[in-house]
């Protein structure tokens, strides 16, 4: 079993205490559970809690739903260091750890990690309350590009992350789509985007790309040297900007049988 975030605690408090998402105003959500997040292919579940004399602990597992191997290299976690209950009681969250082949005696399969938060000071009153769990999440898995399996001549949506390509066209040697780009900043920076192909392992590059603005986003038409073989595994990548943050916040009964 191994420890994690611990250090990205002070990272949170440092780097990212100004940020609203965090203040404790902030915490005061209505009462309805909220205990799953999804950005395909990842999802982080709530799956149960468990309190004792000194603390809490309560368990997530994280999967990618397309069941590709998942590592906690993957993604960074951002958690506050106090969280706050539906009476806007304050807990701290003391350690978090991450495992990969169980979690509470259930088995993990590769594309499954398990998170356990420890928080102190379980509490007092546990029936019909709730916990407010907000977090950031950076996937650094989409460091050098968002990966798009392309299985037929047309596609009406495909979805990876923040990013969602819509009336996705293959004809011969090209490619064409419109860009819907989620990332938080995108109306607040310039956006440029690298459209590679890979065959055989090999990264290929179009020999002619077009990118027009229109109402959702961008309109791409990409031309390769070489008929599009089908499936084809594109990947689009961010030139100039960073990885987003995408911001969750989880609601979570303090009771497990609701």
């Amino acid at each position: 079993m191994k420890q994690f975030i611990v250090c990205f605690f002070v990272l949170v408090l440092t780097g990212c205490q100004t940020e609203p998402f965090f203040h404790s105003e902030n915490m005061k959500e209505p009462s309805y559970e909220n205990t799953t997040i999804e950005k395909a292919p990842f999802i982080l579940s709530f799956k149960s809690i468990s309190h004792n004399q000194n603390d809490s602990q309560l368990l997530f597992v994280a999967e990618h739903t397309d069941k590709t191997q998942i590592s906690e290299s993957d993604y960074q976690f951002l958690f506050p260091e106090f969280i706050a209950d539906s009476e806007d009681i304050k807990y701290e969250i003391k350690n978090a750890e991450i495992t990969h082949d169980q979690i509470n005696g259930e088995p993990l399969d590769s594309h499954q990690m398990g998170i356990t938060l420890g928080i102190t000071s379980p509490p007092a009153n546990p029936d019909n309350a709730f916990f407010h769990i907000p977090l950031y999440i950076v996937p650094r898995l989409f460091e050098h590009g968002y990966p798009f399996k392309l299985e037929s001549s047309h596609i009406n949506m495909a979805k990876m992350g923040d990013l969602r390509l819509m009336n996705v066209k293959v004809e011969d040697r090209s490619l064409s789509f419109d860009l819907i780009d989620e990332h938080p900043g995108y109306n607040e920076e310039n956006f440029s985007y690298l459209f590679t192909k890979t065959l055989s392992n090999e990264v290929v590059h179009p020999m002619f790309t077009r990118v027009d603005t229109n109402e959702a986003g961008y309109n791409v038409e990409l031309e390769f040297a070489q008929p599009i073989s089908l499936p084809s595994l594109i990947s689009i990548e961010r030139t100039t900007v960073d990885l987003p943050k995408w911001r969750f916040s989880f609601v979570i009964p303090m009771e497990n049988d609701r």
